[in-house]
């Protein structure tokens, strides 16, 4: 299998070399390569080693289905070792992705959300329509088929695809267990 974005030279390189610190000026602000030069590329070219737009493919969407449950419950801000039942988002929609190849590939997912009325109940009518919201997912797809959700943006962070680090969970409150 060929990849040829990920040994192509970046498109309008502004500055390279050890120590550089270019403006930032790219869409993911450059990358560190293995050989500790930095990179910094205008424009939407490739970073060597860094996280890359890839296309809404049928990886991406089963990344971001495989941790949809996990998201909802992190979005509520309730541990994974308390029990609860929780409605799913009324809608899921991928709206764009970053790819970095690790051991496996790691996924930065934009999904547009709209979660449930909070006081639904049978029979009650929702003062208003939910608004849609996006939400960013550190998605992990592990070498053995399995899909990790090592981090997730909720709120005004998340209006703009971006790469973040490993266990960042930005814009949510976790609940106190109860007495």
């Amino acid at each position: 299998m060929h990849f040829p974005s990920l040994v192509s030279p970046p498109k309008n390189p502004i500055a390279t070399g050890p120590g550089t610190i270019g403006d930032g000026a790219g869409p993911l602000g450059g990358g560190l390569l293995l050989d500790g030069t930095r990179t910094v590329v205008q424009g939407d070219g490739p970073v060597v080693g860094g996280a890359n737009v890839c296309p809404i493919g049928p990886e991406v969407v089963s990344a971001a289905e495989a941790v949809r449950a996990e998201a909802r419950r992190r979005y509520e801000g309730i541990p994974g070792d308390i029990m609860a039942k929780l409605a799913p988002f009324e809608a899921f929609t991928v709206v764009e992705a970053l790819s970095q190849v690790v051991f496996g590939c790691v996924y930065i997912i934009k999904v547009q959300v709209v979660a449930p009325p909070s006081n639904q109940y049978a029979g009650a009518r929702p003062a208003k329509s939910p608004t849609p919201e996006n939400l960013l997912l550190r998605v992990w797809a592990k070498t053995d088929g399995k899909f990790v959700l090592e981090g997730m943006v909720k709120g005004r962070g998340a209006d703009q695809l971006r790469y973040f680090e490993k266990n960042t969970f930005e814009g949510m409150v976790l609940r106190g267990r109860p007495g």
